[in-house]
């Protein structure tokens, strides 16, 4: 095996050559590399110590000190002869998980049901050690982890089981796993992807993108006769907890091309690249590989308003920058984008980045803010004298202004007394001149100022209170035969201002 660097405009070989231990040992069948290139996984599914096709895989480091690869841990070992471990690998992006397929095991199912196995680097231990329970395929000769592929985080794998006889004999069939860290042990995520019919052999190669959500499945069975040579997108939809396909079935060429022999998928799912090994003309197979992107767009709901962007389509997955031009709506101020018609979802401005879905539609709604502008004037204010003061009460404006009014101001014409209130639509004037005539306006205010003043009440004039009076002592005095001294005190009840009146009547019962 050998690994080579891109450098200038040329691929270098970096370190020597990475050579197998014994005859036949078919290293570099399958290999996995970290994201940064530092860590290789190499398969050897053929032998493994002078046993029958065992196989191992071999882990090694870049070591920049001696320029060379060096290996990290033991080799891990298939569990049995003939199992063919390394047929199959994944590897996380940080290099610390590997999953590795024996599609030949001998299961609790039966003879060469196969099974995939997942080991995690251990610091401590410097070495590796299995993650869970080994994953076993369904039944005899179902060749389960013939390809696997595992998630960035590795928390994810898929598996293919080319040989499975669940949609039809040799169907074959792809399952993806993720890890549940709280019972330790790997859980199939939704019900398991079967192939389009019998020979399909669905899942010879599979793929995953970075985070899990989206996979690629070949088929590669009885291509001479039609059901072969394909290969599907399936996204992961949440919300119906189901793998969808995502847009149309890859085929290759022509019958017995193998297209879908290997697949990978980009980090982001965008883009998909296939091979047909066995492709050719005239008794020659060169083979070829095709790339497709998938296509996705972003769409704008104006939410009422007029004058939008229009529709924004590129590769799945990939990161456009948003419009800059803004719809307008009557009456409204334009604020921004949201994922959520009503604003709850995630918010986006004009020149914002934004990564498209893998396929298909995203919507982006436009969200408004009403124009604010002062409220209207109250009406139907009416005024109620008392002694010194006025109760006025009023109606609320037609129109709030797009904002909630937050007082109301009452002012007596004359002497600009007023009074304010909240919420409530009366108030009490106090500190009034008696018998003087006052008329009365009303203001309301919201976050954009005071609206102008209502028309004026009709005019009432405070007045003092009337005084009961009782007798306390009462002397009469005639100084003629038409006159009367009265004489005494009197206490009051209520209020007397200054300038009261007081009324006396006097009855003459005779004598």
């Amino acid at each position: 095996m050998r690994v080579f660097e891109y450098v200038g405009n040329d691929w270098i070989q970096v370190g020597g050559d990475i050579e197998g231990g014994t005859l036949a040992d078919w290293l570099g069948w399958s290999v996995a590399m970290s994201s940064d290139g530092n860590r290789i996984a190499v398969g050897a599914p053929q032998t493994y110590g002078g046993g029958s096709r065992y196989g191992f895989v071999r882990v090694l480091d870049w070591d920049a000190v001696t320029s060379d690869w060096v290996q990290v841990g033991s080799e891990v070992v298939a569990e049995a002869e003939g199992d063919r471990a390394g047929f199959a690998l994944g590897m996380s992006a940080d290099g610390t998980r590997l999953a590795i397929g024996a599609p030949a095991n001998d299961g609790v199912a039966g003879t060469n049901t196969g099974h995939v196995r997942v080991f995690e680097w251990d610091d401590v231990g410097s070495d590796w050690y299995q993650l869970g329970a080994d994953i076993d395929g369904d039944a005899d000769y179902d060749f389960f982890g013939e390809a696997a592929s595992m998630s960035s985080d590795g928390e994810h794998i898929v598996i293919g089981a080319p040989y499975n006889d669940a949609g039809g004999t040799s169907a074959g069939e792809a399952r993806i796993y993720r890890w549940d860290s709280t019972i330790d042990t790997w859980v199939q995520v939704g019900a398991s992807i079967s192939g389009a019919g019998q020979s399909a052999e669905a899942a010879s190669s599979v793929a995953i993108a970075a985070d899990g959500g989206r996979v690629a499945i070949g088929s590669t069975g009885d291509s001479m006769s039609g059901t072969g040579d394909a290969v599907q997108v399936y996204d992961w939809d949440g919300n119906q907890s189901l793998w969808i396909q995502a847009g149309t079935t890859f085929t290759g060429r022509g019958n017995g091309d193998i297209f879908g022999a290997s697949t990978a998928l980009a980090r982001n799912g965008g883009l998909v690249a296939i091979g047909a090994p066995s492709a050719g003309w005239g008794g020659n197979t060169e083979g070829y590989v095709r790339l497709f992107e998938s296509s996705a767009s972003l769409a704008f709901d104006l939410n009422g308003g007029v004058g939008g962007p229009s529709t924004v389509t590129g590769g799945g997955a990939s990161s456009v920058a948003l419009s800059t031009t803004e719809p307008t709506r009557d009456g409204y101020t334009f604020t921004g984008w949201n994922t959520a018609a009503d604003g709850t979802g995630t918010s986006y401005s004009g020149d914002d980045p934004y990564t498209l879905p893998t396929s298909g539609t995203d919507t982006l709604y436009a969200q408004w803010q009403p124009v604010v502008t002062v409220p209207g004037s109250p009406t139907a204010v009416t005024a109620t004298a008392g002694d010194s003061e006025v109760v006025v009460s009023w109606t609320a404006p037609a129109s709030d202004g797009g904002s909630v009014i937050s007082s109301y101001t009452v002012t007596s014409s004359p002497d600009n007394k007023t009074c304010t209130t909240t919420g409530a639509l009366t108030c009490t004037v106090v500190g009034l001149t008696n018998a003087t005539a006052y008329t009365f306006t009303v203001t309301a205010t919201n976050s954009a100022g005071a609206g102008a003043a209502s028309t004026a009440s009709g005019p009432v004039t405070p007045v003092a209170s009337l005084v009961a009076l009782t007798q306390s002592r009462l002397l009469d005095t005639r100084s003629g035969p038409n006159d009367l001294t009265i004489d005494g005190s009197f206490q009051g009840i209520g209020r007397r201002g200054a300038g009261t009146t007081l009324e006396l009547t006097v009855t003459d019962r005779g004598g």
